[in-house]
């Protein structure tokens, strides 16, 4: 027996004891694209008839963790279906993947996410698809993604979502030609309706122009960056000025942005009046909450220190001390609102 035939009868044992033996052997093959031989699995490379998608294998390092995430239910479920699903119409697909996870179990979100996010970067990786239409779409749609659901049992070095939908989005982005992203972003900016994930985006590609915030960078928008980064600016301030800003998925996105332009009073002018609404109120208790991870058990925390440019936190603490009295949803975020203040306190 060669070792060839060896290695094809210990592996097909192994996958006897797999709870679902053929979504096994589809992983695998998916993973491990020189075992297809040995796997019988040939038929299940429709996935690989465009060169630029070998990146999306798990020797790759910004690829391979996301594989070990997925299980053969949610992400795995039918190659033809990824397939089908790259060529429609983003929007559907969002609308699809946006009623799974209405319907499925907390527990059960996070891989139909993750599998949204790697069909996203195929997707804006492959030159046959609509591009333009994918990027705008994952934009219009990122609240069914950017979501800090199940923090509270998350391990210590698990990556959230964001860190997913970021790392996806830059590789992808950076597999593309400077002119493709300068077009891909042009058309975001004008199109998207929700621009939070567009202005973290944003951020991470070209930096701030205030000295406060990460320096500024122009290496991946070329000439363009400037442009770009006014563009979003007049969105923006156009949000602010209709008072639809604080609607957007995540608010604190836009606001650092907003900040990192080098406006921060406006933003502080902006915020100022906001907490004196009740809708502007609840947005900005909610938007500085950020979860830590810790070997003592994880819990959500405000940085005085970082959010003070973004927000008067002290009359924000007022207002959450006379709100958490009321018995009520906002009375909750309240409370939540002030225990993550104390714990930047070290109390």
């Amino acid at each position: 027996m060669s070792l060839g035939d060896l290695a094809k009868k210990q592996l097909l044992a192994l996958l006897k004891d797999a709870k679902n033996e053929d979504a096994a052997r589809a992983a695998l093959s998916i993973m491990f694209p020189q075992a297809k031989g040995l796997l019988g699995t040939e038929m299940l490379d429709t996935l690989q008839r465009h060169n630029e998608r070998n990146s999306r294998r798990i020797e790759k390092a910004d690829f391979a963790k996301n594989y070990f995430r997925l299980t053969p239910d949610t992400a795995l479920s039918s190659t033809a279906e990824f397939e089908a699903d790259i060529f429609s119409d983003p929007a559907d697909v969002f609308r699809d993947y946006e009623l799974r996870l209405m319907a499925a179990a907390e527990k059960d979100r996070p891989p139909i996410r993750r599998s949204l996010i790697e069909l996203v970067g195929e997707a804006l990786r492959d030159s046959n698809t609509d591009r333009e239409a994918w990027f705008v779409a994952l934009m219009d749609y990122a609240h069914i993604l950017l979501s800090n659901e199940g923090w509270q049992a998350a391990a210590l070095f698990d990556s959230s979502m964001e860190d997913s939908i970021r790392a996806m989005v830059t590789q992808a982005l950076t597999d593309l030609s400077e002119d493709e992203r300068v077009s891909l972003m042009k058309s975001a900016i004008d199109k998207a309706s929700d621009i939070s994930l567009l202005s973290e985006l944003m951020r991470h590609l070209a930096g701030d122009v205030t000295s406060e915030g990460a320096p500024e960078k122009s290496h991946a928008l070329g000439v363009a960056t400037s442009d770009l980064r006014k563009r979003l600016l007049d969105r923006v301030r156009s949000l602010a000025a209709e008072g639809t800003l604080l609607d957007q998925a995540q608010p604190r996105d836009i606001l650092w942005f907003w900040w990192g332009t080098g406006n921060g009073e406006e933003v502080l002018t902006f915020t100022k009046q906001a907490i004196e609404t009740p809708e502007g109120l609840r947005a900005l208790l909610i938007a500085p909450l950020s979860p830590v991870r810790s070997t003592a058990g994880n819990y959500e925390k405000v940085s005085r220190q970082s959010w003070n440019k973004i927000v008067d936190i002290r009359a924000l603490e007022e207002k959450a001390l006379y709100l958490s009295m009321q018995g009520d949803v906002d009375g909750a975020i309240a409370q939540r609102f002030l225990n993550a203040l104390q714990k930047d306190n070290g109390l």
